[in-house]
C-alpha cells in the first residue's frame, strides 16, 4: 500500500475517462493514476513527468492543492529524474517527508500529529516552514523536487541558496540595483536554502543580510521557507540550532521565527557519498 496517498483504482479511472466535465481533482486523480502505471511499467520519465505535472501553464488561481497521491506519486518520479537515482524509502526519510507532503496538500490534522514537526512554534498551514537537519540529508534536494512540481500552482515558490543572495547583493552597483534586489528577495514565497552558512555581506559596509530579509519579510506577511543545518557542535540539537538565529541575525530575528515558521526537524545522517 502506498504510504502517503492511495491511487485510484482502474475502474474508477475508466470512468472518470468516461465524463464529459471534470473537477481540477477528477483531473488531479487521473493524472496521479497515468503517472503511478507509467512508473510501474519503467516509462521514459520525462513523458511521465509530462503526465504528472501536466505540463500546460493555466492560470494559478484555477488550480488548487494537489491530492496526496498526486504530490507523492510526482514526487518520487522527479526525484528520481534529478538525483538519478531513487529516493531512499526508509522509516526515518519517510518520517523527514511526511510532513511536507502534509503540509501542501493541506492536511492539517496529519501535520500537526507528524513526529518531526516540533511543538516550539504555533502550527498553522498560513505559516512557512524552517527545516533543521544535519548536513548532507536531503533537505535541498527535497525542496528542489517540490518547487519544480509546484512551479505552475498557487503555491509555486522560488529558491536561492543563501550564499547566493549575498553574492547578488555585492555584485549591486548604486542604489537602484540595491532596491531592485530587495524587492526580488521580499516578494512573493521564497525559499532560503542554507541560511547561517552564509558570509557577511560586504558593499560599501558589513551587513548581516538575512536580519533584514527576515525582518521585512515579517512586516510584509510573506510567506518564507527556510532549510539550515544544526550547529556544528551540536548534531541533532533544535534548540541550539534556532539559537544559532538570534546569536547571528539578533533576538528581534529569533522572536519572528515562532510567528513566522511551522518548525520541521529533517532527521538522519548524511547520504552524500552513498
Amino acid at each position: 500500500m502506498d504510504p502517503i496517498g492511495k491511487i485510484i483504482s482502474r475502474r474508477k479511472y475508466e470512468f472518470l475517462q468516461g465524463l464529459n466535465q471534470k473537477t481540477d481533482e477528477d483531473i488531479q486523480q487521473m493524472k496521479a493514476y497515468e503517472a503511478d502505471l507509467s512508473f510501474r511499467s519503467g516509462t521514459n520519465t520525462k513523458k511521465v513527468m509530462e503526465y504528472a505535472q501536466g505540463i500546460k501553464k493555466v492560470a494559478k488561481t484555477d488550480l488548487k492543492r494537489p491530492s496526496i497521491g498526486w504530490l507523492w506519486k510526482s514526487f518520487l518520479l522527479k526525484f528520481k529524474e534529478l538525483e538519478l537515482k531513487d529516493f531512499q524509502s526508509t522509516p526515518v526519510t519517510m518520517e523527514n517527508i511526511k510532513p511536507l507532503m502534509y503540509y501542501f496538500t493541506g492536511d492539517i490534522e496529519n501535520f500537526k500529529n507528524s513526529d518531526n514537526v516540533s511543538d516550539r512554534s504555533k502550527i498553522d498551514l498560513k505559516k512557512g516552514l524552517l527545516i533543521v537537519g544535519n548536513y548532507g540529508n536531503g533537505k535541498t534536494v527535497t525542496m528542489e523536487v517540490l518547487q519544480k512540481l509546484l512551479l505552475h500552482s498557487a503555491l509555486s515558490f522560488r529558491t536561492f541558496n543563501a550564499n547566493d543572495v549575498v553574492a547578488m547583493y555585492d555584485a549591486c552597483v548604486g542604489g537602484s540595483e540595491k532596491g531592485h534586489f530587495f524587492n526580488r528577495m521580499n516578494s512573493g514565497t521564497v525559499h532560503f536554502d542554507d541560511v547561517k552558512t552564509e558570509r557577511t555581506a560586504s558593499n560599501y559596509g558589513k551587513v548581516e543580510l538575512f536580519k533584514d530579509i527576515i525582518e521585512t519579510r515579517y512586516a510584509k506577511k510573506k510567506k518564507t521557507f527556510i532549510t539550515c543545518n544544526y550547529p556544528e557542535n551540536a548534531p541533532g540539537d533544535l534548540e541550539a540550532a534556532l539559537n544559532e538565529f538570534g546569536e547571528r541575525y539578533g533576538s528581534r530575528v529569533y522572536d519572528r521565527l515562532f510567528e513566522m515558521f511551522n518548525i520541521l526537524e529533517f532527521k538522519g545522517k548524511s547520504f552524500r557519498g552513498k
